[in-house]
């Protein structure tokens, strides 16, 4: 697999789950400052529940994404026409590294046919560099060492669009991962910052942000911008790589 050049977590901001980014962009795609959630929003508003920070004080004016529309945004004002409108946040495409592909255990969950299921039922927890099926979720892995993070879908196990990172991965043995990792690395947002190359065993690496100006119509929006941002990306082969494995490997 060709590989692409990676790089230090980027020191500005960058989301690949919309849902979870925790960030503090505060300012719309049209450079327009955000409005206060709570000046929109009650506390008892069944979206509420669905904010990371779990709480509209917490999340003061941050751009965030609620209720899944696939990019983060916030509320605005005087706007002739809208009410709201999506934010100046760049996808964060993730990368694994070479020989360690393994390891990955970053949060991409979709291939050039769609999707990602679920994992239970095609092999046991020991497989996964979670610990189990259930924290693999639907995320790309490779439990049995194929050489590059696959899924399955509708069509059978799938390569996932991850690039190759360039270069090579090794734990920072001065970071005090059992600090690190309950406070930090659960955050999605703040592990990408902080973690890959510490406590996450060099699970994935990163690329450059992609700024990419979120689409007019909100269908599909996280499959149109994985699509968009592959120019800098380069992806395994697009035909199924496996055959049926058993439900329960040796």
């Amino acid at each position: 697999t060709p590989q692409v050049a990676s790089t230090k977590p980027p020191k500005g901001e960058c989301f690949f789950r919309s849902a979870v980014y925790q960030g503090d962009v505060s300012k719309t795609v049209d450079n327009i400052i955000c409005d206060r959630w709570d000046a929109h929003l009650l506390p008892n508003d069944t979206l509420v529940q669905m904010f990371p920070d779990q709480s509209l004080k917490g999340a003061t004016n941050y751009c965030r994404d609620p209720d899944n529309k696939g990019h983060p945004w916030c509320y605005i004002s005087g706007h002739p026409s809208k009410t709201w409108d999506f934010c100046d946040v760049p996808y964060c495409p993730e990368c694994y590294y070479a020989h360690q592909s393994h390891e990955y255990n970053g949060y991409v969950s979709i291939t050039n046919n769609g999707e990602c299921s679920n994992w239970t039922g095609r092999f046991t927890d020991k497989f996964f560099i979670d610990g189990s099926i259930e924290k693999a979720k639907n995320y790309c892995r490779d439990p049995d060492i194929t050489g590059w993070p696959y899924c399955v879908t509708s069509h059978g196990f799938t390569p996932c669009l991850i690039s190759q990172c360039n270069g090579t991965c090794e734990n920072d043995p001065a970071t005090r991962c059992e600090n690190l990792m309950p406070m930090i690395c659960q955050s999605e947002h703040l592990a990408r910052q902080l973690c890959p190359k510490s406590c996450n065993m060099c699970g994935f690496g990163l690329l450059e942000p992609v700024y990419r100006h979120p689409p007019v119509h909100q269908v599909n929006y996280i499959t149109i911008t994985i699509s968009t941002a592959t120019s800098i990306r380069t992806q395994p082969p697009a035909t199924t790589i496996h055959t049926p494995l058993p439900t329960t490997p040796k």
